[in-house]
Formats: C-alpha cells, structure tokens, sequence
C-alpha cells in the first residue's frame, strides 16, 4: 500500500506532530504558527492527500493563495517542491516523495498519480505557477518551479520530469 492508508482521509505520522484524523488536530512545531486551515492543507499536499486537499479548498477557497505565515512566505504550491522549507515536512515518512522512494512497483503508479494530481489541484484550483517566496530564511525570491528543479526530493522519488511538465503547462 506504499506506506500511506487510502482510507484515512488525514494522517501524517510525524513524531513532532502528532496530527492524526481530526477536524482540529493538535498542530505542533513547524506549522504551529500557521492558520490551522492553512496547515492542514500544507500537509495534505505534502502527504498528497488529494481528498482531504479538495475538501478544504472547497471549504476556504482562498487557500490557494495564502501564503505560510513563516518567514519564507511560501505558498501551498510551494510546498510540493520539498524545498527550502519545513525540512520536517520533507523528511517525514509520509511525504508523498519518500513515499515513492520506500513503495513497492505494484503501488507506485497510484502514488505519483496523487503526486501529480496534488499540484494539478492547487493550479486548477487558482494558485499562481510564478508566485514568489523566499528559500532557506532569506536571499531571492523563487518560484515553485526554481524549488521543484532544486529540490533532492522529486528527484530522488523519480517524479522531477512530471511535475516540473505539470507546473509548465
């Protein structure tokens, strides 16, 4: 199953969050500072929890352009890079990335098919492809785009090219 329970609409199992299924999880650490909305939709495009994303974008459509309230201003687009962020986010078992690194061949397909249909959601549902934020605490302001090209994760998961075609339609 790859590592990620389909039948669970939210669950991220990260020791510092402790976010289980729930309308209000306890949100602990890096998003902590964060609309809870906000965060629960980082973490469901992080985990690509395609289900739960659309569920809270049909909620608070104005999701899609909000921006983290942490220094670096990232947007939900953002965070499918795995990049300059929230390193605890990139690292948790349950990343959509290092899912497909640890998931068998029988469920890779469905893994980046949510990879890909995450950020497909966010840029159908509004987010701009060129919005700015800034990496690693400071310095210029890049693209998801400059992030996704940067970022160890995508690559190493094997799903850099779709995305980046993706985000380039």
């Amino acid at each position: 199953m790859c590592g990620y329970n389909t039948t669970t609409p939210f669950r991220f199992n990260l020791k510092a969050f402790k976010v289980m299924n729930s309308d209000d999880p306890p949100l602990l650490t890096v998003l902590s500072d964060e609309d809870p909305a906000f965060a629960r939709a980082a973490i469901a495009v992080v985990t690509a929890n395609v289900e739960r994303l659309r569920m809270l974008l049909a909620e608070h459509p104005e999701l899609v352009h909000e921006r983290a309230r942490a220094e670096h201003g990232a947007t939900l687009l953002h965070y499918t890079s795995a990049n300059a962020i929230d390193d605890e986010l990139q690292l948790s078992p349950d990343s959509i990335y290092n899912v497909l690194q640890n998931c068998g061949p029988e469920a890779r397909p469905a893994a980046e098919a949510r990879a890909i249909e995450t950020v497909q959601t966010l840029l159908d549902a509004g987010a701009h492809v060129d919005a700015l934020a800034t990496a690693y605490g400071g310095g210029n302001q890049q693209t998801t785009l400059n992030w996704m090209v940067s970022s160890a994760h995508p690559a190493a998961a094997g799903v850099m090219t779709q995305l980046v075609e993706t985000l380039c339609r």
